[in-house]
């Protein structure tokens, strides 16, 4: 067995100089809004009558989780389509949101990521059945058979 040691060059930056950057700037594009803008907004608009104290508290956000898809449509609008696939696919996988997770969501936008993100789709139980489990058989092959190694004891 082989061992290599990795080196690590440190180059001095000088704190006027900027770092490079692999941002494209193209002209004329419209600047988005960061994904935090209107949470403030939104927050009130949920969650108005929560004071801050139980806010600032992860353990009244555990105990305020959205675990229902009646609880959820009373936060976003959900058609009626929507509302029975989503049962569909809680029957099978279980739905908590945050209060804090849930102010994230922009309610106007569906395609919001961070929607797509915590609401289920349909989606997961409908193409539950595609594909394989172990499309490349590695199963049962070790991916990085040297990491761990067994160092003896010297006594």
């Amino acid at each position: 067995m082989t061992k290599s040691a990795i080196a690590v060059k440190t180059i001095p930056v000088s704190e006027e100089e900027e770092p490079p950057s692999s941002t494209i700037t193209i002209k004329g594009a419209k600047e988005e809004e960061p994904p935090s803008t209107g949470f403030a907004s939104r927050k009130n608009r949920l969650f108005r009558h929560v004071s801050a104290s139980d806010w600032n508290d992860w353990k009244w956000h555990f105990r305020n989780r959205i675990t229902s898809v009646k609880d959820l449509s009373h936060c976003i609008s959900l058609s009626d389509k929507e509302q029975s696939q989503l049962k569909l696919v809680t029957a099978k996988y279980p739905l908590a949101i945050t209060p804090y997770y849930l102010s994230l969501i922009n309610l106007d936008d569906p395609e919001d990521p961070i929607r797509k993100q915590a609401i289920p789709s349909i989606e997961e139980i409908s193409m539950g059945s595609m594909g394989m489990e172990d499309p490349w058989k590695k199963r049962g092959i070790p991916l990085c058979p040297d990491l761990c190694t067994v160092i003896p004891t010297v006594s």
